[in-house]
């Protein structure tokens, strides 16, 4: 059976995504990684069923990103109940999107 490491996501602010991911999902955080030659940032998040988030900042990235160049990521309708009360629960703890 295959099984996916990890999934990357790339953020604009680091260290506020990491404290999402603590509060919102009980993440883990690794320690920071940093290559200083080319601006990179980002931290490895372990959830309970063993699935990894890895959270990146890179200014350089970032700005090709916000050009329109990344994926749409579209849900079910079955989660639409979900969702709404997910997103009820980042407003009543001030978490801003």
């Amino acid at each position: 059976m295959m099984r996916i490491e990890h999934v990357g996501l790339w953020v604009h602010d680091l260290e506020q995504m990491k404290a999402f991911y603590q509060t919102m999902f009980q993440a883990t955080a690794g320690e920071l990684y940093e290559n200083h030659k080319k601006g990179f940032q980002s931290y490895f998040l372990s959830f309970e069923e063993g699935v990894r988030l890895e959270i990146m900042h890179q200014d350089s990235e970032l700005a090709w990103q916000l050009k329109g160049n990344t994926h749409t990521w579209h849900y079910p309708l079955v989660m639409k109940r979900w969702l709404m009360n997910w997103s009820l629960s980042f407003r009543h703890k001030a978490y801003h999107y």
